[in-house]
């Protein structure tokens, strides 16, 4: 009798826990869990965060943490490359698009669980970058295999390089970032830096995932690859000047050498 009630207690508990669960972890959760004022790209508002939804609730249900769904994404964008240079494009495109889905994924379950650290921010955005780095050289090189035009090859890598600088500004900038000094732009400068800082990246991004479906389906993968080169370029050449000027002004204060002698003066 002591067994059954003991067994009993346990599945009413467990019972309690499902229902919390179900609760808890509700597709209007998971929705109101993100404050969609904040996100600048229409790409992400309106299409990649609405799909996210149901399979954030699902994964969640399965007890699979954000930091699981992005080191599933970096495996899959591989697949995926492997799959379109095999000569199964399209297949691979959609792959490509199901890993730019599951870039909010991650994020989902950390803010519904309460789950997110820095760790997972840093792997997130590591993952980001090395996506922008190689997709354009895959693409580049599964070109080439069809066409023996080793030129698109070579923008395929300079799209990726350009990208690469661009990012490596940014981590460079932040760098020193703690040492800045006050100093107010004013007028149009202030309206171009804030441009550049909050919306250039993502109205980029827009243009580019979203050009490319289209220009995929009429087979002008090329012509998509020397547009992403110009835009990659523009935005290492925005980012590096706006660095520099903004540097000008904020980290142009005194920095005294690590490897200076403390005894020695001028």
């Amino acid at each position: 009798m002591y067994t059954i009630i003991k067994y009993s207690k346990c599945y009413y508990l467990f019972s309690e826990s499902l229902i919390l669960m179900e609760n808890l972890y509700s597709i209007k959760k998971i929705k109101n869990s993100q404050d969609r004022k904040k996100v600048k790209s229409f790409l992400f508002l309106y299409f990649l965060i609405p799909l996210a939804w149901p399979f954030t609730w699902i994964l969640i249900k399965l007890n699979i943490s954000a930091n699981q769904v992005t080191s599933s994404r970096i495996i899959l964008i591989f697949i995926a490359y492997i799959i379109i240079i095999l000569d199964h494009s399209i297949t691979g495109y959609i792959l490509i698009y199901f890993t730019l889905l599951m870039d909010n994924i991650d994020g989902q379950i950390s803010r519904v669980t309460n789950s997110g650290s820095y760790y997972g921010k840093y792997m997130d955005g590591w993952t980001d970058c090395l996506f922008e780095i190689t997709f354009p050289i895959t693409l580049g090189y599964y070109i080439y295999t069809k066409t023996g035009d080793y030129q698109i090859f070579s923008i395929g890598l300079f799209a990726g390089l350009f990208y690469g600088l661009f990012y490596l500004t940014l981590l460079r900038y932040a760098i020193f970032k703690k040492n800045e000094k006050k100093h107010e732009f004013n007028g149009y400068k202030k309206k171009i830096l804030y441009y550049l800082e909050n919306h250039i990246s993502e109205n980029l991004f827009d243009i580019k995932y979203t050009l490319f479906p289209i220009l995929a389906f009429f087979s002008m993968e090329e012509l998509y690859l020397k547009a992403l080169m110009i835009f990659n370029l523009t935005l290492f050449i925005l980012f590096s000047i706006k660095k520099f000027y903004v540097g000008f002004y904020l980290l142009n204060v005194h920095k005294t050498s690590s490897t200076q002698n403390r005894n020695y003066k001028a």
